[in-house]
């Protein structure tokens, strides 16, 4: 049972068929009986809970997970509202990808207060058609950027301005036909 790890701080439940029901609402039980999902949410800093099947009320109780430094909510089929991740104030690495997340992600991150110190985003095969400087204002610390196998045709004029910390950017396996000039003055 979790609760019996009083210093566990890393989880990883990436790849199962939970739902959310399984983990925040009725007591899930291991094999020998014990109950799993007790979780005492103030000391994790790592959850990956990547590839199950998610519903947006379990973003929403997220938020009950204030020490989260480093997040994976990959392939979960997540809508992003303002509301959400909301307190996630110590997180530094974000993975979205494999969430049919558009454009409009970049705007409903922005508006958490914390998105400035994030370090890593990783919105790979999601359904970004493209991005303009103005997108990835308030993205400052980023220093790694991933946005690979989405559907970005061009890179706009200073796309990456304001970006002086990036220091990691995947585009691979898009389909960018041109790329402005200064896109990546910046850099």
């Amino acid at each position: 049972a979790f609760e019996d790890f009083k210093n566990l701080n890393h989880l990883n439940l990436s790849g199962n068929k939970l739902i959310y029901e399984d983990l925040m609402r009725k007591p899930v039980k291991s094999d020998d009986g014990q109950q799993i999902n007790n979780l005492n949410f103030k000391t994790f800093k790592t959850l990956n809970i990547s590839y199950n099947m998610l519903t947006n009320k379990f973003l929403d109780t997220l938020n009950k997970f204030t020490n989260l430094e480093k997040v994976s909510l990959a392939g979960t089929n997540i809508v992003l509202n303002e509301n959400q991740l909301r307190n996630f104030n110590k997180c530094r690495e974000l993975n979205l990808s494999s969430n049919k997340l558009g454009k409009e992600c970049f705007a409903k991150l922005k508006s958490l207060k914390w998105v400035a110190g994030l370090e890593v985003l990783r919105l790979d095969n999601n359904k970004i058609t493209d991005f303009s400087r103005n997108d990835l204002d308030g993205f400052t610390g980023l220093k790694k950027l991933s946005l690979c196998k989405n559907t970005i045709h061009q890179l706009n004029r200073s796309s990456f301005s304001n970006m002086n910390y990036l220091e990691i950017l995947h585009l691979k396996n898009n389909q960018i036909e041109s790329i402005g000039p200064n896109s990546f003055s910046s850099l």
